[in-house]
């Protein structure tokens, strides 16, 4: 029987062990119909193929969860909210792999993408290879040898990667794929599949969230819609993930739409719209952010130069002293820095280094005595 193995490669940049944050939030939830999906590992998809092990090479990593008894099965004992995740520890300072063997090849002939999502509290910018070795199945000769390298990464942080593979000419037969990283010690794993979505037949062309006195106002424009369904309104908060808006669902063909959310929670709002074809496959629009019911004449923020660079300063006015935390998100709710200051009343300055930043839109958030107070948005 031929066996596929997906195949995690990483190295060790020293012979020490880092204690690091592991994940607190589950990395976004994949929003493919299952239709266009063969998935090898995700809560979300019942699986393309059948594991065998999920770390047939015990001396080279340990993965947290594994069920000795039967290595084709987890314990429930790495979740994030019920949702089950890999953590692989390595334990050799030199080059490495940790397999996880399928029982049989997958044909993602039709797929266009590759997804994986990943996280790592300490390690670099990892690589991936697609290996397929053709219908004869023999390890020594691959067909194809596809390297996939990432544009961006945040350490600290889960990386949602959709690899485009449909200039892959061989992958009717994959029988590995690699995850490759420098200096990883633990890394933690969700959401492996291949999946055919295509560009969805309607074009966003502005969406804008503003607060008003009745709630939370949300307007859109499309360019074109053709074969398109409609829109699906998601809010979340920092405390919250995302969750469809009950009877906020906007049916397509008007090219100018609104909505007005009249029960937003006092402090940050998150928004996005879940755009939906007639056969059922979606995808999201940007995330827009709104303070909704803060006391903002306690501070009024500045952050410049915006779009920034390597250096973000910030000027506040507050109107008591005390701690002041300085906190910097993505529009996913997740915390990239937080700076102490003590603050006086009056006018505040601070400065946050934004240099190891990724290119994106990010939220500055200000509380002082424990209450959040105001936010702005800035570009890198």
């Amino acid at each position: 029987m031929k066996k596929t193995y997906l195949t995690f490669f990483g190295l060790l940049a020293a012979t020490f062990s880092v204690q690091a944050q592991a994940p607190t939030v589950n990395a976004p939830t994949p929003p493919y119909n299952a239709s266009i999906v063969q998935s090898i590992f995700s809560d979300t998809y019942t699986p393309a193929v059948t594991v065998s092990q999920f770390n047939e090479s015990t001396g080279r990593a340990n993965l947290n969860g594994l069920n000795a008894a039967n290595p084709g099965t987890l314990n429930p004992n790495l979740s994030i909210n019920g949702n089950q995740i890999l953590r692989y520890t390595f334990t050799n300072t030199t080059g490495f792999f940790t397999p996880i063997l399928l029982a049989t090849t997958i044909n993602a002939s039709t797929a266009r993408y590759l997804h994986i999502d990943i996280f790592t509290p300490n390690g670099g910018m990892p690589k991936f290879k697609i290996i397929d070795y053709g219908p004869d199945g023999v390890s020594a000769t691959p067909n194809s040898e596809t390297l996939l390298t990432p544009t961006t990464f945040t350490q600290g942080a889960w990386n949602s990667y959709d690899f485009l593979i449909t200039s892959v000419a061989q992958k009717s037969n994959v029988w590995k794929i690699l995850i490759e990283g420098t200096g990883l010690f633990d890394y933690y794993v969700d959401n492996i599949y291949f999946h055919a979505a295509t560009t969805l037949p309607v074009t966003l062309t502005d969406f804008v969230a503003e607060a008003a006195s009745n709630g939370v106002v949300l307007n859109w424009k499309t360019a074109s819609e053709e074969k398109f369904n409609g829109f699906e309104v998601e809010h979340r908060t920092d405390n919250s993930d995302f969750k469809a808006i009950n009877g906020a669902f906007i049916s397509g063909g008007k090219n100018t739409y609104s909505y007005t959310h009249n029960n937003p929670v006092n402090g940050n709002n998150y928004y996005r719209l879940k755009m939906v074809d007639q056969d059922g496959t979606f995808e999201y629009s940007d995330i827009e952010v709104v303070q909704y019911g803060l006391a903002n004449a306690d501070v009024k923020i500045t952050c410049y130069p915006n779009p920034v660079t390597d250096q973000l300063n910030i000027s506040f006015n507050a109107s008591a002293t005390g701690e002041a935390i300085i906190s910097l998100q993505d529009l996913q709710g997740r915390t990239i820095s937080q700076t102490k200051v003590n603050a006086a009343s009056g006018d505040n300055q601070a400065v946050i280094n934004t240099s190891s930043l990724n290119k994106g839109v990010y939220l500055v958030s200000i509380s002082l005595n424990g209450k959040v107070l105001g936010s702005q948005k800035v570009v890198k």
